[in-house]
């Protein structure tokens, strides 16, 4: 199957990104017998806040692994330096997809690269 699974993987977590988003604050919850009438939510946005960024690391390290394999396609053509010594940090963890495997290790050394901060940006 390739890389179809994490395709489906990347779309399922931007969806659930977008659900995420829907406000804490406008569903508040009277107690106190409506004593109270607005209870913050602000804790549960930052919880959302947390998983929305957890599943952006995860979004953009399947991107970053698809990006590395259409480089392979475009070989023997080179790219800029700093394509080159990202496309190594990745090649560094993630082999060439020349055929179907479990992709599991492959993603979760990805989201390591990325919460590392491992990539070169300029």
């Amino acid at each position: 199957s390739g890389f179809m699974i994490p395709q489906y993987t990347t779309a399922a977590l931007v969806s659930e990104n977008k659900s995420l988003c829907f406000p804490p604050s406008a569903d508040s919850i009277p107690t106190s017998l409506g004593q109270e009438d607005h209870v913050s939510m602000g804790s549960i946005s930052g919880r959302k806040f947390n998983q929305i960024l957890e599943n952006l690391e995860k979004i953009l390290a399947i991107e970053l692994m698809y990006a590395a394999q259409a480089l392979e396609f475009r070989r023997p053509c080179s790219f800029s330096k700093i394509i080159e010594k990202n496309f190594s940090i990745i090649r560094s963890k993630v082999a060439k997809l020349e055929e179907d495997r479990l992709l599991k290790d492959d993603i979760n050394n990805m989201v390591s690269l990325v919460k590392n901060k491992s990539f070169v940006v300029n």
